[in-house]
């Protein structure tokens, strides 16, 4: 499950105020949009941010924005550029990053991919114990219980166990 670390500025920042007034919307309902956009980029973006052939309609889906005439994905797309959240980067060749990912999400998805070869390891150890442990048992001869006893062995009053002629003394 992954999570995501949201500023309490972000409800009054003024980029959030620039991007809701933009779009004519509430900043809750930016909020809103802008945690949907983030948390759909821990799994679809690179750690840098980098957005390579990921079309504005496919972001303000991702954001769960739903266009209309009066706003339609490319508005939805400069929106985000015009108030920060989407840094336009490059000089021949022009792409689009989300702005400081690498210190937010980006941390997150390389602590995840680290996570996860951490667990990875973790399990192939475990693997191998069992391996050992079930060639240990394998080796080991099998002793069967002691004829008569039934697998347990009767006691006196003092504790101690009852051997010879005196175990045919006890009641069943």
């Amino acid at each position: 499950m992954a999570w995501l670390p949201v500023d309490q500025s972000v409800t009054t920042h003024r980029k959030t105020l620039a991007f809701a007034s933009e779009l004519g919307i509430s900043p809750p309902v930016a909020v809103g949009h802008l945690v949907f956009l983030w948390l759909w980029a821990l799994d679809n973006v690179p750690p840098d941010g980098a957005l390579n052939g990921i079309s504005p309609q496919q972001l303000a889906s991702a954001m769960m924005f739903r266009t209309s005439k009066k706003h339609d994905a490319n508005g939805v797309f400069s929106a985000l550029i015009s108030s920060g959240f989407i840094d336009r980067c490059g000089r021949g060749r022009i792409y689009h990053r989300i702005h400081d990912w690498p210190e937010y999400g980006g941390k997150m998805c390389v602590a995840r991919a680290a996570h996860r070869n951490r667990m990875r390891r973790a399990r192939a150890r475990l693997e191998e114990r069992r391996g050992e442990e079930k060639r240990k048992e394998e080796n080991t001869p099998y002793s069967p219980p002691k004829r008569g006893t039934g697998g347990r062995q009767e006691k006196r009053d003092n504790g101690q166990p009852l051997s010879g002629k005196h175990r045919d003394r006890v009641k069943h």
